[in-house]
């Protein structure tokens, strides 16, 4: 039976259903799939009396509400207006604003007005352990309903929130800043041929563990590795791409095809890669305590880049052989009968002529493998 239909007979499944269509927050979640949603958001319904607090201004922001009864005063304060009060009611969302900003605190106190007054809480971790479509449609709820408020509110930031900070930080969740600069120049990202130093990664064993963990406890593993990779690449001037399951693409673009930039960028690459495993391995294994190891592939190609993507869902990656390459060389595996693994940090040999010798002589294997009719070639270090 589904949360709804456990609500007791007082009219609580019906206000919540109310508020919902109110509020917009599902509005843009296929019908069919509301119920599944709900369920796995796992709303706590919380009854206050007048005066107690639902939230207070410093406290971190991880969960918002859905008013569903009764009314609230939120008071705070801001350079411009000074101590403010605002009175919300059935429908409105509360405290979104700071949710939506990671790591944000709230900025307001807000308090029960009247007895018994009902709201619902929603946690931004389990919006974002929802399915992709299910998560993406909250999100844009989410920034219909905050636009809407603000636009009765306050007129004059609501152009701050289509086109400002707020939009963007919503943006950044799903598009890197590569890309978001490209949609901001000409609304689609344009098309071109660049050269990229593409990498691909994946964790070892995720499948069998994956089988045996808790929803919770893949989450947590996952979400652990992608953060600490997608950290590093940031932080040695590379784009996150894209995340799928386990696996992670990135990017880097050399500013010209001076030899010096095209060898800056290589490197760069490489000690994001060296990096990147070494923050995995301390994520721990949730069921054996072992650390985590993350399997890498890197080449240097020409590949096309722009939005390859739907007229109403946007992709902008890049994409051809060489994309293709550097995914096969992370997944490359010793041909059938052959005892010596290959490393779990691999190179193209077109990457390694862009390579430092302190790379080159920290990866001294070479393989060859079959990609389709081409046989592609890559350093590599033995495992011992």
């Amino acid at each position: 039976m589904g949360d709804l239909a456990r609500l007791d007979a007082s009219g609580a499944a019906e206000r919540l259903d109310h508020a919902l269509n109110q509020s917009g927050l599902l509005a843009r979640v296929a019908a069919d799939r509301w119920q599944v949603v709900l369920d796995a958001l796992h709303l706590r319904r919380r009854e206050l009396m007048h005066g107690e607090a639902l939230c207070k201004e410093g406290e971190a922001a991880t969960t918002f509400w859905l008013l569903t009864r009764g009314q609230v005063a939120v008071t705070g304060q801001t350079p411009d207006r000074g101590v403010f009060v605002e009175r919300r009611g059935p429908g409105d969302l509360i405290g979104e604003l700071a949710a939506m900003r990671l790591g944000s605190r709230r900025s307001a106190t807000v308090r029960a007005l009247d007895h018994q007054t009902e709201a619902y809480c929603f946690s931004m971790r389990a919006i974002e352990a929802l399915q992709c479509e299910d998560r993406l449609g909250i999100w844009q709820g989410l920034a219909v309903h905050v636009a809407g408020k603000l636009a009765a509110t306050v007129p004059a930031r609501t152009s701050a929130l289509l086109m400002g900070e707020e939009r963007e930080a919503l943006l950044r969740r799903f598009v890197n800043e590569d890309a978001l600069g490209r949609i901001r120049a000409d609304g689609q990202g344009g098309y071109e041929r660049r050269e990229a130093v593409i990498l691909f990664s994946d964790l070892v064993g995720f499948s069998a563990m994956a089988e045996k963990a808790s929803p919770e406890e893949v989450a947590d593993s996952i979400r652990a590795a992608m953060s600490a990779q997608a950290d590093v690449v940031e932080e040695h001037g590379g784009f996150v791409d894209k995340m799928m399951g386990d696996g992670l693409m990135a990017y880097w673009l050399p500013e010209s095809d001076a030899p010096g930039e095209r060898r800056r960028v290589a490197n760069a690459a490489l000690d994001a890669a060296v990096a990147a495993a070494g923050r995995v391995a301390a994520v721990s294994h949730p069921l054996t305590g072992q650390p985590l190891r993350v399997r890498i592939g890197l080449h240097i190609g020409q590949a096309h880049y722009g939005n390859f993507g739907s007229d109403r869902r946007w992709a902008v990656t890049l994409i051809g052989q060489p994309v293709n390459l550097a995914a096969r060389i992370e997944s490359a595996k010793p041909p059938e009968g052959e005892a010596d693994a290959y490393g779990h940090l691999r190179a193209s040999a077109e990457l390694a002529k862009l390579l430092d010798d302190r790379h080159l002589s920290a990866l001294p294997d070479r393989a060859t493998v079959k990609v389709k009719t081409d046989l592609v070639t890559f350093i590599h270090r033995k495992p011992e």
